[in-house]
């Protein structure tokens, strides 16, 4: 045996592991100092982007807690709570943890933090009535507390109960040479000409923080009156998340109401559907 030869193949092999390493190490490396440049230049107030602080309007006894999506906050929620301020309805609109600040802040939250949150910001809602409403991810927590809580109803739009994501089983190797991944130019644009308050990129740990939430949920311990809206061309989360919702909880006063012509974040006829929530919030 070429002992010499050995030994330079296995300096080759070494040399292609170490390579390897080098590229992966500096993969990641762009990548989170691509998302720190573009995040850095967005304005920001003690910490928070502007326009992402928490809502709190009180205005009478009966009281709304909504949850906003991941990687947004509660702007998101700006035309439906003045629309339901003006019915002399209370509305909360908590940050989320991680959310509203920098995505590497979302990157160190677990589930069970915004879990713990929305039951603070619950016990903090002050009025007589309690209704909490979520969309996406805030849907998932607002089914997790109505789970765990007495309230007198709960609407549950676009909820995330199945995601759309054919990447989602990867994520954990994905994660080897990305730390976050980022949301299409298309849909950075459209969050712009919204003027929505978003991250442009999320971390990918925090995907799976939303999987986890998803699974832990026991919707079948529901029992409030329920109103439940989902967008039937929703690319994020599958419209059959609502049929599931439907037909696990215990509730016996319930509504599946299809949003036509609707995505995941804009609904189509969006006066409707607040007049929709408006009427089932004053029926209970």
């Amino acid at each position: 045996m070429n002992l010499k030869k050995v030994f330079w193949n296995n300096i080759v092999k070494l040399s292609w592991v170490i390579i390897i390493i080098i590229l992966v190490f500096l993969a990641k490396t762009v990548n989170e100092i691509g998302v720190d440049y573009i995040e850095n230049q967005k304005d920001r107030i003690n910490g928070v982007m502007t326009g992402a602080e928490p809502v709190l309007a009180e205005n009478g006894d009966i009281g709304v807690l909504m949850i906003h999506g991941f990687s947004s906050s509660p702007k998101d929620f700006k035309e439906l709570a003045e629309f339901l301020t003006k019915k002399n309805i209370t509305v909360s609109i908590p940050l989320l943890p991680g959310h509203g600040t920098h995505p590497k802040d979302l990157k160190e939250i677990v589930y069970e933090d915004w879990k713990d949150h929305i039951s603070l910001s619950l016990s903090k809602l002050d009025t007589k009535k309690k209704f909490i409403l979520g969309f996406s991810m805030g849907g998932a927590l607002a089914l997790d507390s109505a789970s765990k809580n007495n309230l007198d109803g709960i609407i549950s739009i676009n909820s995330a109960i199945f995601i759309q994501n054919k990447y989602l089983p990867f994520i954990p190797f994905i994660t080897f040479v990305e730390t976050y991944t980022s949301k299409k130019p298309e849909d950075i644009v459209y969050f712009s000409n919204e003027k929505r308050v978003v991250y442009d990129s999320v971390p990918l740990t925090s995907i799976l923080e939303l999987k986890k939430l998803i699974d832990s949920l026991s919707i079948n311990k529901i029992t409030e009156p329920i109103l439940i809206l989902q967008s039937d061309n929703d690319e994020v989360i599958s419209p059959e998340s609502a049929f599931y919702i439907y037909n696990t909880i215990q509730s016996k006063d319930k509504k599946l109401i299809i949003l036509n012509n609707s995505t995941h974040s804009r609904l189509n006829n969006q006066e409707k559907a607040f007049e929709k929530i408006y009427q089932f919030i004053a029926s209970h």
